[in-house]
């Protein structure tokens, strides 16, 4: 069976991006070896601000060769082994302030979920990863997470919630 490299945000399983090899490979690559000093994720529309991750953050999978998530890794998370697509997370909110983020999913959950939040711009340069946790019955946290944004400008934000595929935005604080 044909194989892929997939690599992930750890946390959540989330692709960031997938690959090939010319022939299947024998083992797994490490994710410092694909993510160097940093793997940048680019916003949807693939002109603004980028979100980096550090290779600690990251996790390489070998997972069978799926063709979609080549062309789209964003949209699938590795669960059970494999690359499984998610539920379109263009609808979350980050709900990003100055002093906090409240991100906000399109439903309700189920159980409490913990989500994560990467958020990088801004003329200070700031580069954040926040895990937040939506209580059983909500759409989202309970209280803000507080930040302590101090400059206006574009940040760069992607937010990971289970069973959604990774939203990515830019948000300008004023």
């Amino acid at each position: 069976m044909p194989k892929m490299t997939a690599l992930t945000f750890a946390a959540t399983g989330h692709l960031l991006a997938a690959l090939t090899r010319t022939a299947d490979p024998e083992g797994e690559l490490d994710a410092a070896d694909l993510a160097g000093d940093g793997f940048p994720l680019r916003s949807a529309d693939g002109v603004g601000p980028t979100v980096t991750f550090a290779a600690d953050d990251l996790a390489a999978k070998l997972v069978p060769l799926l063709d979609a998530a080549l062309a789209d890794p964003t949209a699938f998370a590795v669960q059970g082994g494999r690359a499984e697509p998610q539920a379109d997370g263009s609808a979350i909110d980050p709900q990003l302030a100055f002093d906090s983020v409240k991100p906000k999913l399109p439903v309700s959950v189920a159980e409490e979920t913990r989500v994560w939040v990467a958020i990088e711009g801004g003329p200070d340069g700031v580069h954040l990863l926040r895990e937040v946790k939506i209580p059983a019955g909500k759409q989202e946290p309970a209280q803000k997470e507080p930040l302590q944004l101090t400059a206006p400008g574009d940040y760069a934000v992607a937010v990971f919630a289970p069973d959604y595929s990774v939203h990515r935005s830019v948000v300008q604080l004023p």
